[in-house]
């Protein structure tokens, strides 16, 4: 049983119809029938839409897979093609264009482009922000250890640990106001530290992170500042 936005559902068909979609992390034990070809991987979710009478229109299946090969951009000879027969990040984009078919309001996805090359890895994340640009009111929730991933596609993020959250941050603070000061034990001995979240011990001294570098930059010019992303935070 699931309990989001103040509602359970009690199976993903309720969830789905309730506006929700989620990609799994294992892909090819979770979000694959990997017997069936790219038709079946693509129309698999919304099944109601190809329905001629009482049964599924093949053409309207096939076609609308078609379709989905070219706006993804995926690498394969056509719709009947096997999906065990694609490269990972292929595979990756029929999942996806499978759920965004939907037309989902809430799109959850769980280290959606772990193990995918570069130039996968981007493609996918261009179509995801096309998909929110689209419609403001939809939203994606992804967890992912690529921190570049968060940076370029999140508003804001949520850093768990053993099941407690410990920061909810907006994206932009992060990358404009968090920063990494390198200090001497000198220094940190006279170092106002009411902005300093973490302190590791270095071999010239100290290193410490901050929610606030343009303070330290302002009132401590000798020190050195560097800019602190989503790696150093975590």
């Amino acid at each position: 049983e699931m309990c989001i936005r103040d509602r359970n559902f009690s199976c993903a068909k309720e969830a789905m119809d309730y506006g929700f979609a989620l990609i799994t992390e294992e892909r090819k034990a979770n979000g694959l029938f990997l017997k069936g070809n790219l038709t079946f991987n693509t129309t698999i979710a919304n099944l109601n839409a190809y329905k001629k009478g009482a049964a599924l229109s093949e053409p309207k299946m096939t076609k609308a897979t078609a379709n989905e090969i070219k706006v993804m951009h995926t690498k394969c000879l056509g719709p009947n093609d096997m999906i065990s027969s694609l490269s990972g990040g292929n595979q990756q984009k029929v999942i996806i264009a499978r759920w965004l078919a939907n037309n989902p309001d809430v799109l959850i996805m769980d280290e959606p482009t772990a193990g995918l090359d570069v130039e996968a890895r981007n493609e996918i994340l261009d179509m995801l922000r096309a998909y929110i640009a689209e419609d403001e009111s939809r939203s994606i929730l992804i967890t992912s250890h690529i921190s570049t991933d968060l940076e370029s596609l999140c508003d804001e993020l949520y850093l768990i640990h053993d099941g407690k959250l410990i920061l909810h941050e907006a994206t932009d603070a992060i990358l404009e106001q968090y920063g990494i000061l390198k200090v001497s034990e000198e220094q940190y001995r006279t170092l106002d530290q009411s902005s300093i979240l973490k302190v590791q011990k270095e071999n010239y001294g100290y290193a410490c992170f901050t929610n606030d570098k343009k303070f330290y930059q302002e009132n401590y010019p000798q020190i050195a500042v560097e800019n602190g992303g989503i790696d150093e935070l975590i």
